[in-house]
């Protein structure tokens, strides 16, 4: 049984929640996580994504004179949550404990921190390398090309379809949002969790009442075939039950482990609690009960007509921002 710990790198601010959820939620506003998905078991670590460091997205993605503009949308720019070597490190690790890398697509926020595991053994779908860029609508998804160039010098393998990393860890070809994107299916003493390689949320997967009597699941906003990716959501759903992980769901703000760690048995909180850093104060959710049960389906926000069409939160700045409620801290200047 494996293990399954979201490590949020860093996050895009405002981003226009209809980008992720096709038809749904336009003028709504949503800071969107980037995540690296740790997968462990003893004796073996992975990771699904890398994510995209504030950093990597000035230096690498960010047109030096203004802001980007991708696909009709200004992009606020990226912000630092926790670079991954931290994260590793809090829990006692290091980049080269690294067994596997798994890209689930080529987007830039999915693969932009690679370098650090270059020696772990890197799978991408072959299908998802071959038409890397897609098309000139999606430009701006892709990272530079000689990043590309840089990662076929690593120890990467492209597969052809379905792979079996290891007994009760798969990769599923799942294409759709990009021609040949990947999920990762994950056997957990919680159950089998899907990792869905798409652009998603929860609330793809899991629609409101009044959203399910048209789409059953509804498809990425960004897409390259929206009835190949719906199908393909479908699928995952089917795998997946109540256990899918879209990979930009803001949840993983707040999550925890998806269950302990057979070394170390003392009891953990259940899924979806946050699991505080030793000598940390105590999770968000003891503190505040509003948290509690927040990885249940999103709920389609309801707007009066001519409200403005922007989520706000009531919180206080501290309660609110990602990067101070994790402990991280702004830089100024």
């Amino acid at each position: 049984m494996f293990t399954i710990e979201p490590l949020v790198v860093a996050y895009g601010p405002h981003r226009e929640k209809s980008r992720f959820t096709y038809m749904h939620n336009a003028g709504v506003a949503i800071d969107i996580p980037y995540v690296s998905w740790l997968i462990r078991k003893p004796g073996f670590a992975a990771l699904i994504d890398v994510g995209c460091s504030a950093g990597d997205y000035a230096t690498h993605i960010r047109p030096v004179d203004r802001q980007l503009v991708h696909v009709g949308q200004v992009f606020a720019d990226v912000v630092d949550v926790k670079p991954i070597e931290s994260h590793l490190r809090e829990r006692g690790m290091k980049p080269s404990d690294i067994d596997v890398t798994v890209l689930t697509h080529l987007d830039w926020d999915h693969c932009m921190t690679i370098e650090p595991f270059s020696e772990s053994q890197i799978y991408v779908q072959r299908r998802e390398w071959d038409n890397t860029p897609s098309h000139e609508m999606f430009a701006t998804s892709f990272a530079p090309a000689e990043h590309y160039a840089r990662m076929e010098q690593m120890n990467l393998t492209k597969l052809d379809g379905d792979h079996r990393i290891d007994e009760g860890f798969d990769l599923i070809l799942t294409p759709g949002h990009t021609q040949g994107g990947q999920s990762a299916v994950v056997k957990t003493s919680e159950g089998t969790y899907v990792i869905a390689g798409m652009c998603v949320l929860k609330e793809n997967f899991y629609p409101s009442e009044e959203q399910s009597e048209h789409f059953k699941v509804i498809p990425p906003g960004g897409h390259t075939d929206l009835f190949e990716a719906y199908d393909q959501m479908l699928r995952i759903k089917e795998l997946g039950g109540d256990k899918v992980l879209p990979l930009h769901m803001p949840e993983a703000f707040d999550m925890g482990r998806i269950r302990t760690l057979p070394e170390r048995p003392a009891p953990q909180p259940p899924f979806g609690a946050v699991s505080p850093a030793p000598g940390s104060r105590r999770s968000d959710e003891e503190e505040d009960p509003r948290l509690a049960g927040r990885l249940g389906p999103s709920r389609l926000v309801r707007l009066r007509p001519g409200q403005l069409r922007h989520q706000r939160r009531r919180r206080h700045d501290h309660d609110r921002d990602p990067v101070l409620r994790h402990g991280g801290r702004r830089e100024t200047g």
